[in-house]
């Protein structure tokens, strides 16, 4: 009798244990792996320097969109915006190029300085808010045997990337106001003197 007792108390303290540690992996184990993510992205992130361009970037930090943006901020500087999406976070890379030639390949033009932006993942329903990105979606244009048609705005996960991309441009760049869902922290900037001009061009989420 007693070694029944005895044995089904230690399946039972088995059990539990097992289902301690199964609840521990379920809750810490995606954590984790978030956790190493965003360190395999940020640690070489912040060892950018000035000099690299749109093109370095794909060797120094492969993973990113198919797609950027080469724009003027809102003193007139010409930049380039690189968007990574990753497991846990997004982060916008921002260089502010230096002065090139008319006809220069933007993707080869040297930067002058280095931000990296890291981004909360927004909602799945999160489109384009602020006027100017809701613009450049929708001015978006093929041509096919000398027919000039409209894109589509994107839809779905393409929209939500897209349209927050578009955002984040025109709001860090000072040229439209924060939107609701747009959150974002500047981790580092190179020559450090960016990080005090960026705060003042636009405050990053605390």
């Amino acid at each position: 009798m007693n070694r029944t007792v005895r044995a089904a108390s230690l399946s039972a303290l088995v059990v539990a244990i097992v289902g301690v540690f199964g609840l521990t992996a379920w809750v810490f184990w995606p954590r984790w792996l978030d956790y190493r993510d965003r360190i395999a992205f940020e640690e070489p992130a912040r060892q950018l320097q000035p000099g690299i361009t749109t093109d370095d970037l794909a060797e120094l930090l492969p993973g990113h969109s198919s797609w950027q943006t080469y724009m003027s901020d809102g003193a007139g500087n010409s930049i380039a915006v690189v968007p990574y999406h990753r497991r846990s976070q997004w982060y916008y890379i921002y260089l502010t190029l230096q002065s090139a030639k008319n006809g220069t390949v933007c993707s080869t033009i040297p930067s002058r300085s280095v931000r990296v932006y890291r981004v909360e993942v927004p909602p799945a329903d999160y489109r384009a808010q602020t006027k100017r990105a809701i613009d450049s979606l929708n001015s978006t244009f093929s041509v096919s045997n000398g027919v000039r048609t409209r894109v589509p705005s994107p839809e779905g996960d393409e929209g939500r990337q897209k349209g927050h991309f578009e955002d984040f441009c025109y709001i860090v760049t000072g040229q439209e106001a924060r939107v609701a869902g747009m959150e974002y922290r500047l981790i580092y900037a190179n020559p450090a003197a960016e990080q005090n001009l960026a705060s003042v061009t636009k405050a990053p989420v605390p």
